[in-house]
Protein backbone atom coordinates (compact mmCIF):
# COMPACT_ATOMS: atom_id res chain seq x y z
CA UNK A 1 0.00 0.00 0.00
CA UNK A 2 2.91 2.36 -0.60
CA UNK A 3 1.91 5.51 -2.56
CA UNK A 4 3.68 4.44 -5.76
CA UNK A 5 1.85 1.09 -5.87
CA UNK A 6 -1.48 2.70 -5.06
CA UNK A 7 -0.99 5.26 -7.83
CA UNK A 8 -0.10 2.50 -10.31
CA UNK A 9 -3.18 0.40 -9.47
CA UNK A 10 -5.51 3.39 -9.75
CA UNK A 11 -4.00 4.40 -13.08
CA UNK A 12 -4.49 0.86 -14.40
CA UNK A 13 -8.12 1.02 -13.33
CA UNK A 14 -8.50 4.44 -14.98
CA UNK A 15 -7.09 2.90 -18.16
CA UNK A 16 -9.75 0.18 -18.02
CA UNK A 17 -12.45 2.83 -17.67
CA UNK A 18 -11.01 4.76 -20.60
CA UNK A 19 -11.08 1.64 -22.78
CA UNK A 20 -14.64 0.85 -21.68
CA UNK A 21 -15.73 4.41 -22.45
CA UNK A 22 -14.19 4.26 -25.93
CA UNK A 23 -15.84 0.96 -26.86
CA UNK A 24 -19.18 1.94 -25.38
CA UNK A 25 -18.96 5.04 -27.56
CA UNK A 26 -18.42 2.86 -30.63
CA UNK A 27 -21.50 0.83 -29.73
CA UNK A 28 -23.64 3.95 -29.32
CA UNK A 29 -22.29 5.42 -32.57
CA UNK A 30 -23.18 2.19 -34.38
CA UNK A 31 -26.71 2.31 -32.98
CA UNK A 32 -26.96 5.86 -34.33
CA UNK A 33 -25.66 4.87 -37.76
CA UNK A 34 -28.00 1.89 -38.10
CA UNK A 35 -30.98 3.70 -36.48
CA UNK A 36 -31.30 0.87 -33.96
CA UNK A 37 -32.86 3.12 -31.34
CA UNK A 38 -36.21 2.72 -33.13
CA UNK A 39 -36.56 -0.96 -32.27
CA UNK A 40 -33.81 -1.80 -29.78
CA UNK A 41 -33.69 -1.52 -26.00
CA UNK A 42 -30.33 -0.78 -24.42
CA UNK A 43 -29.76 -1.47 -20.72
CA UNK A 44 -26.41 -0.62 -19.18
CA UNK A 45 -25.61 -1.96 -15.70
CA UNK A 46 -23.04 -4.11 -13.92
CA UNK A 47 -22.83 -6.75 -11.20
CA UNK A 48 -20.92 -4.88 -8.48
CA UNK A 49 -18.45 -2.10 -7.82
CA UNK A 50 -14.71 -2.33 -7.21
CA UNK A 51 -12.87 -0.73 -4.31
CA UNK A 52 -9.60 1.13 -4.85
CA UNK A 53 -8.73 1.74 -1.22
CA UNK A 54 -12.12 2.96 0.00
CA UNK A 55 -12.87 1.73 3.53
CA UNK A 56 -9.32 0.35 3.60
CA UNK A 57 -9.96 -2.42 1.04
CA UNK A 58 -9.07 -3.37 -2.51
CA UNK A 59 -11.21 -5.14 -5.12
CA UNK A 60 -14.51 -6.86 -4.23
CA UNK A 61 -16.53 -9.63 -2.60
CA UNK A 62 -14.66 -10.37 0.63
CA UNK A 63 -15.42 -7.20 2.60
CA UNK A 64 -18.75 -5.82 3.80
CA UNK A 65 -21.00 -4.91 0.90
CA UNK A 66 -20.67 -1.14 1.08
CA UNK A 67 -22.72 1.12 -1.17
CA UNK A 68 -19.55 1.57 -3.28
CA UNK A 69 -20.01 -2.09 -4.25
CA UNK A 70 -23.78 -2.56 -4.15
CA UNK A 71 -25.12 0.73 -5.55
CA UNK A 72 -24.53 -0.05 -9.22
CA UNK A 73 -25.34 2.03 -12.32
CA UNK A 74 -28.51 1.48 -14.33
CA UNK A 75 -29.17 3.25 -17.64
CA UNK A 76 -32.18 2.28 -19.74
CA UNK A 77 -33.11 3.46 -23.21
CA UNK A 78 -36.00 1.81 -25.05
CA UNK A 79 -38.42 2.70 -27.83
CA UNK A 80 -41.56 4.42 -26.58
CA UNK A 81 -40.08 5.40 -23.23
CA UNK A 82 -39.09 8.96 -22.28
CA UNK A 83 -35.36 9.64 -22.03
CA UNK A 84 -33.11 12.08 -20.25
CA UNK A 85 -34.70 11.54 -16.84
CA UNK A 86 -33.55 10.30 -13.45
CA UNK A 87 -35.37 8.16 -10.91
CA UNK A 88 -34.49 7.80 -7.25
CA UNK A 89 -36.63 4.70 -6.70
CA UNK A 90 -35.13 1.44 -5.44
CA UNK A 91 -34.45 -1.17 -8.10
CA UNK A 92 -32.47 -4.40 -8.12
CA UNK A 93 -31.16 -6.81 -10.74
CA UNK A 94 -34.19 -9.21 -10.54
CA UNK A 95 -36.15 -6.34 -12.15
CA UNK A 96 -34.26 -6.74 -15.42
CA UNK A 97 -35.82 -10.01 -16.57
CA UNK A 98 -39.48 -8.88 -16.29
CA UNK A 99 -38.49 -5.53 -17.84
CA UNK A 100 -37.04 -7.22 -20.93
CA UNK A 101 -39.99 -9.58 -21.23
CA UNK A 102 -42.48 -6.73 -20.99
CA UNK A 103 -40.59 -4.60 -23.52
CA UNK A 104 -40.83 -7.55 -25.93
CA UNK A 105 -44.53 -8.09 -25.08
CA UNK A 106 -43.78 -11.55 -23.76
CA UNK A 107 -45.78 -13.23 -21.01
CA UNK A 108 -44.38 -12.84 -17.51
CA UNK A 109 -43.93 -15.95 -15.33
CA UNK A 110 -46.39 -16.25 -12.47
CA UNK A 111 -43.76 -16.14 -9.76
CA UNK A 112 -41.35 -13.21 -9.79
CA UNK A 113 -39.35 -11.36 -7.16
CA UNK A 114 -38.54 -8.54 -9.55
CA UNK A 115 -40.89 -5.97 -11.08
CA UNK A 116 -40.76 -4.55 -14.57
CA UNK A 117 -39.18 -1.10 -14.70
CA UNK A 118 -41.51 0.03 -17.48
CA UNK A 119 -43.98 1.91 -15.27
CA UNK A 120 -41.10 3.50 -13.37
CA UNK A 121 -39.56 4.67 -16.64
CA UNK A 122 -42.91 6.11 -17.68
CA UNK A 123 -43.02 8.39 -14.66
CA UNK A 124 -43.86 6.52 -11.47
CA UNK A 125 -41.62 7.54 -8.57
CA UNK A 126 -41.79 4.42 -6.36
CA UNK A 127 -40.90 0.83 -7.13
CA UNK A 128 -39.76 -1.26 -4.11
CA UNK A 129 -40.03 -0.23 -0.47
CA UNK A 130 -36.86 -2.20 0.32
CA UNK A 131 -34.46 -4.63 -1.32
CA UNK A 132 -31.91 -7.28 -0.32
CA UNK A 133 -28.36 -7.58 -1.59
CA UNK A 134 -25.19 -9.53 -0.90
CA UNK A 135 -23.35 -12.72 -1.81
CA UNK A 136 -24.41 -16.31 -1.25
CA UNK A 137 -23.12 -17.66 2.05
CA UNK A 138 -22.06 -14.23 3.33
CA UNK A 139 -24.05 -11.43 4.98
CA UNK A 140 -27.58 -10.55 3.92
CA UNK A 141 -28.05 -6.82 3.53
CA UNK A 142 -31.27 -4.80 3.58
CA UNK A 143 -31.87 -1.24 2.47
CA UNK A 144 -34.78 1.11 1.92
CA UNK A 145 -32.51 3.64 0.22
CA UNK A 146 -32.05 5.60 3.44
CA UNK A 147 -30.64 3.01 5.84
CA UNK A 148 -28.56 -0.10 5.25
CA UNK A 149 -28.55 -3.06 7.61
CA UNK A 150 -25.88 -5.77 7.38
CA UNK A 151 -26.99 -9.00 9.06
CA UNK A 152 -23.98 -11.21 9.58
CA UNK A 153 -24.07 -15.03 9.75
CA UNK A 154 -23.46 -16.84 13.01
CA UNK A 155 -20.06 -18.55 13.31
CA UNK A 156 -21.76 -21.95 13.57
CA UNK A 157 -24.22 -21.26 10.73
CA UNK A 158 -24.41 -23.36 7.56
CA UNK A 159 -25.01 -21.92 4.11
CA UNK A 160 -26.70 -24.57 2.00
CA UNK A 161 -26.37 -24.93 -1.76
CA UNK A 162 -29.37 -26.18 -3.75
CA UNK A 163 -28.66 -27.75 -7.12
CA UNK A 164 -29.14 -30.63 -9.53
CA UNK A 165 -25.68 -30.05 -11.01
CA UNK A 166 -23.03 -31.37 -8.60
CA UNK A 167 -20.43 -28.66 -9.12
CA UNK A 168 -19.70 -25.31 -7.57
CA UNK A 169 -18.10 -22.14 -8.95
CA UNK A 170 -14.67 -23.55 -9.69
CA UNK A 171 -14.87 -27.37 -9.70
CA UNK A 172 -17.01 -30.43 -9.03
CA UNK A 173 -18.15 -31.25 -5.51
CA UNK A 174 -15.94 -33.78 -3.78
CA UNK A 175 -17.22 -37.26 -3.01
CA UNK A 176 -17.10 -36.40 0.71
CA UNK A 177 -19.34 -33.36 0.18
CA UNK A 178 -21.79 -35.33 -1.93
CA UNK A 179 -22.10 -37.95 0.82
CA UNK A 180 -23.56 -35.18 3.00
CA UNK A 181 -26.17 -34.20 0.42
CA UNK A 182 -29.89 -34.47 1.06
CA UNK A 183 -32.30 -35.14 -1.80
CA UNK A 184 -35.79 -33.71 -1.70
CA UNK A 185 -37.95 -30.60 -2.11
CA UNK A 186 -36.35 -27.74 -0.19
CA UNK A 187 -37.16 -24.63 -2.23
CA UNK A 188 -40.66 -23.20 -2.49
CA UNK A 189 -40.49 -22.49 -6.23
CA UNK A 190 -38.75 -25.68 -7.38
CA UNK A 191 -41.88 -26.77 -9.33
CA UNK A 192 -41.90 -30.03 -7.37
CA UNK A 193 -38.56 -31.04 -8.88
CA UNK A 194 -36.42 -32.89 -6.30
CA UNK A 195 -32.93 -31.47 -5.91
CA UNK A 196 -29.79 -31.75 -3.81
CA UNK A 197 -29.16 -29.70 -0.68
CA UNK A 198 -25.49 -29.60 0.27
CA UNK A 199 -23.76 -27.85 3.17
CA UNK A 200 -21.58 -25.00 1.93
CA UNK A 201 -19.31 -22.31 3.26
CA UNK A 202 -20.65 -19.82 5.77
CA UNK A 203 -18.55 -16.69 5.14
CA UNK A 204 -18.56 -13.65 7.41
CA UNK A 205 -17.02 -10.63 5.72
CA UNK A 206 -13.43 -9.59 6.39
CA UNK A 207 -12.85 -7.77 9.69
CA UNK A 208 -16.42 -8.55 10.75
CA UNK A 209 -17.58 -6.83 13.92
CA UNK A 210 -19.39 -8.51 16.81
CA UNK A 211 -22.54 -6.55 15.91
CA UNK A 212 -24.62 -5.98 12.77
CA UNK A 213 -23.64 -2.65 11.16
CA UNK A 214 -26.29 -0.04 10.33
CA UNK A 215 -25.58 3.06 8.25
CA UNK A 216 -27.61 6.21 7.60
CA UNK A 217 -27.10 6.85 3.88
CA UNK A 218 -28.87 10.22 3.93
CA UNK A 219 -26.48 11.74 6.46
CA UNK A 220 -23.51 9.44 5.95
CA UNK A 221 -23.39 8.43 2.25
CA UNK A 222 -19.76 7.28 2.52
CA UNK A 223 -20.69 4.93 5.38
CA UNK A 224 -18.04 6.20 7.75
CA UNK A 225 -20.09 6.33 10.98
CA UNK A 226 -21.65 3.00 11.92
CA UNK A 227 -24.84 3.14 14.00
CA UNK A 228 -25.45 0.96 17.05
CA UNK A 229 -29.09 1.39 18.07
CA UNK A 230 -30.82 -1.68 19.61
CA UNK A 231 -34.32 -0.33 19.03
CA UNK A 232 -33.56 0.51 15.41
CA UNK A 233 -31.98 -2.88 14.85
CA UNK A 234 -35.07 -4.66 16.19
CA UNK A 235 -37.14 -2.82 13.58
CA UNK A 236 -34.67 -3.51 10.80
CA UNK A 237 -34.31 -7.21 11.56
CA UNK A 238 -38.10 -7.45 11.38
CA UNK A 239 -38.04 -5.73 7.98
CA UNK A 240 -35.23 -8.04 6.88
CA UNK A 241 -37.26 -11.12 7.87
CA UNK A 242 -40.30 -9.80 6.03
CA UNK A 243 -38.32 -9.20 2.86
CA UNK A 244 -36.61 -12.59 3.08
CA UNK A 245 -40.02 -14.22 3.42
CA UNK A 246 -41.32 -12.31 0.37
CA UNK A 247 -38.30 -13.55 -1.58
CA UNK A 248 -38.92 -17.17 -0.53
CA UNK A 249 -35.60 -17.48 1.28
CA UNK A 250 -34.89 -21.11 2.23
CA UNK A 251 -35.84 -21.97 5.81
CA UNK A 252 -32.18 -22.66 6.59
CA UNK A 253 -31.19 -19.04 5.91
CA UNK A 254 -32.97 -17.69 9.01
CA UNK A 255 -31.09 -19.69 11.68
CA UNK A 256 -27.85 -19.09 9.76
CA UNK A 257 -28.35 -15.41 10.56
CA UNK A 258 -29.72 -15.93 14.07
CA UNK A 259 -33.24 -14.93 12.99
CA UNK A 260 -36.65 -16.37 13.78
CA UNK A 261 -38.52 -16.99 10.51
CA UNK A 262 -41.85 -15.76 11.93
CA UNK A 263 -40.44 -12.56 13.43
CA UNK A 264 -42.07 -10.40 10.76
CA UNK A 265 -45.49 -11.98 11.38
CA UNK A 266 -45.43 -10.99 15.03
CA UNK A 267 -44.63 -7.42 14.06
CA UNK A 268 -47.48 -7.36 11.55
CA UNK A 269 -49.99 -8.78 14.04
CA UNK A 270 -48.93 -6.22 16.64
Amino acid sequence: TDPETVDHIRKCYAGTLTMTDAWLGKLLDTMDELQLWEDTALILTTDHGHLLGEHGYWAKNYMMDYADLAHIPLLVCAPGLPGGQRRSALTWTPDLMPTLLELHQAQLPEHLHGKSLRSLLRGEQTHHDSILFGYHGKDINWTDGHLTYCRQPLPEGIAYNHTLMPRHFTDYYSANTLRQAEFGLFLKECKQIPHLRLPGNNRPHADATDFNPIYDLDNDPRQEAVLRDPALERRLETELCRRMHECDAPDTEFPRLGLKPDLWQGATDA
